[in-house]
C-alpha cells in the first residue's frame, strides 16, 4: 500500500537564489579586480636589485608589495619578461565583467587560452629592442628566457635573414596578441563594433571640441581687434573734433578782439580816401607870403592904404590844433561813408560780422 507524502518547499525561492548568485559573482569580480591591482603594483614596482630567493643583497626592498612582491616578480620577469603584465590584465577584465554582469558566462571557455596569450606577449616583447638600462641589469631580453629561446628557434627556422625575420615575426606576434587578447578577455563581435563606434564618436567629438575652441578663440581675437580699432578710430575722431572746436573758438576770439576802426578802414573805397586827403590838404594849407617889393613896399603909407579886403586876405590863417584836424578828418570820412550807399553797406556788413 502506497502512502503519499507532501513535498518540502525549497529553502530559497528562485528570485532569492538569483540575487545570491548575482551578489556572489559581483564579489568574485571584486576579488579579481583586487588581485589584478596587487599584480599591477608588484609588476610595476619591479626592480632587478631587490632581494629575493634568487639574489641575496643588503639593499632595501623597493617593491611596493615588499619582499613577497619582489620574490614573485623576479622569477616572473626571468621567465616571461614584460609578458607578466598579462597576469594583471586578465583578472582585471574578467573582474569587471563579473561586477557588471556582462559576458561572465563566457569565462570558462575563454580563460583556458590565457596562458597562450601570455606566451605570445612574451614572444612579442622579445622581438623588441631593450634599452641600455635593461641590458645593464638583465642577461635576457624583454620577453624573458622563454621569449628569447622560442624567438631564437623561430629565427633559425626561417629562410630569410635574422633582421628581416625579426621584423616579420614582430609584426606577426603583434597581430596575434591583439586577436587572441580580444578572445581571451571575452569580447564578442557586437562588443567590438560598439567599442569601435564609441572610439569613432569620441574622436569626432574631440575633433569638434578642438575646432570649436579654436573657432571661439579666433572669434574672440577678431572681436578684440575690431573693438580696439573702433576705439582708436573714436579717439582720433574726438581729437579731430576738439582741435576743430579749439580752432573755431580761437577764430571767434580773434574776430571779437579785432578793432572796429580797422574794419571800417578796410571797407572805405579809394575815392573816399582821396577825398579825405584833398580836404586835409585844403584845411592845412597856408598862403605863401608875398615877396618884398623894395623900399616902396616897406612904406605903404607913403603910397596908398591897403583896402580892408586885401588886408584880410593877406593875413595868414590861424593854424588849428592837430587834435581838431584829426577829428575833422574822421568826421569827413564818416560823412562821405554815409553819403555813399555802396561804401556804407560794405562798412555795415563788416561791422556786423
Amino acid at each position: 500500500m502506497a502512502f503519499q507524502t507532501r513535498g518540502r518547499d525549497p529553502l530559497l525561492d528562485s528570485s532569492m537564489a538569483e540575487a545570491i548568485e548575482k551578489r556572489g559573482k559581483e564579489l568574485l569580480g571584486l576579488v579579481l579586480i583586487a588581485l589584478a591591482g596587487l599584480a599591477a603594483l608588484m609588476i610595476g614596482s619591479y626592480h632587478p636589485d631587490d632581494p629575493n630567493w634568487m639574489v641575496a643583497t643588503d639593499t632595501p626592498v623597493r617593491n611596493w608589495l615588499g619582499s613577497i612582491g619582489a620574490s614573485i616578480a623576479a622569477p616572473l620577469f626571468m621567465i616571461v619578461g614584460w609578458g607578466a603584465w598579462g597576469l594583471a590584465i586578465v583578472p582585471a577584465a574578467w573582474g569587471a565583467r563579473f561586477v557588471l554582469h556582462k559576458g561572465n558566462e563566457r569565462a570558462i571557455g575563454r580563460l583556458i587560452f590565457a596562458p597562450i596569450w601570455i606566451a605570445l606577449l612574451a614572444l612579442y616583447a622579445s622581438s623588441l629592442t631593450p634599452n641600455e638600462s635593461w641590458l645593464a641589469t638583465h642577461s635576457f631580453g624583454l620577453g624573458g628566457l622563454f621569449g628569447d629561446t622560442v624567438l631564437g628557434a623561430l629565427l633559425g627556422v626561417l629562410p630569410v635573414g635574422a633582421s628581416m625575420g625579426l621584423k616579420a615575426l614582430s609584426i606577426l606576434f603583434g597581430i596575434c596578441v591583439v586577436a587572441l587578447g580580444v578572445f581571451v578577455l571575452g569580447f564578442t563581435r557586437t562588443e567590438i563594433s560598439r567599442f569601435a563606434r564609441f572610439l569613432l564618436v569620441g574622436i569626432i567629438l574631440i575633433y569638434a571640441s578642438i575646432r570649436a575652441t579654436l573657432g571661439f578663440a579666433a572669434r574672440g581675437s577678431v572681436h578684440v581687434v575690431s573693438t580696439t580699432h573702433s576705439k582708436v578710430s573714436e579717439m582720433r575722431a574726438n581729437r579731430a573734433e576738439r582741435r576743430l572746436e579749439a580752432a573755431q573758438e580761437a577764430e571767434a576770439e580773434a574776430r571779437v578782439r579785432e578793432p572796429v576802426i580797422s574794419r571800417t578802414r578796410v571797407a572805405v573805397s579809394p575815392e573816399a580816401q582821396n577825398a579825405a586827403r584833398s580836404l586835409v590838404a585844403e584845411r592845412t594849407a597856408t598862403p605863401a607870403p608875398e615877396k618884398s617889393g623894395g623900399l616902396l613896399s616897406r612904406m605903404p603909407s607913403l603910397i596908398r592904404k591897403p583896402e580892408p579886403a586885401e588886408a584880410a586876405s593877406s593875413q595868414p590863417l590861424p593854424t588849428e590844433p592837430a587834435e581838431r584836424v584829426s577829428a575833422k578828418i574822421a568826421d569827413a570820412i564818416r560823412q562821405r561813408v554815409n553819403q555813399d550807399p555802396v561804401i556804407g553797406g560794405e562798412t555795415n556788413a563788416v561791422l556786423t560780422k
